[in-house]
């Protein structure tokens, strides 16, 4: 493995890749339960603030690791535009959350959702530094 590869952002970076994408799948259930009953709006919170959180958390280790392997902090890779975009997502859910626009947010979940997929196969549809 190349040196810059094997660096100790490996141990970082995926788990709050990873990380995010659960929570924002935690997220969905508790926005579905949340919009049948309003009990739930602080679990929907939660999972949101953490889905946001860590998606950012992911980004940002990732910059720092590709500044090491690459040279460089962004680079345009198809994995990062689509983590940009899903960190997008996750910033528009809490937006529509604390407006208390409750229909749109299972939209937004399902939006996140299908970026984590678009995200995780990336590389192979279109290449990239991944």
């Amino acid at each position: 493995m190349h040196e810059n590869i094997n660096h100790i952002m490996l141990y970082i970076h995926p788990p709050l890749a990873i990380l995010g994408y659960i929570f924002i799948f935690a997220n969905l259930t508790a926005t579905l339960k949340y919009i049948s009953d309003e009990q739930f709006k602080r679990h929907a919170e939660i999972t949101g603030l953490c889905a946001w959180f860590f998606v950012l958390s992911g980004i940002v280790s990732g910059m720092l690791w590709a500044q090491v392997a690459w040279g460089s902090y962004w680079s345009w890779d198809p994995k990062e535009t689509s983590n940009l975009l899903l960190f997008l997502s996750t910033t528009a859910y809490l937006i529509m959350f604390y407006k208390g626009k409750k229909k749109i947010l299972f939209f937004s979940n399902i939006l996140s959702i299908i970026l984590i997929f678009l995200t995780v196969f990336s590389p192979a549809l279109w290449g990239g530094l991944h």
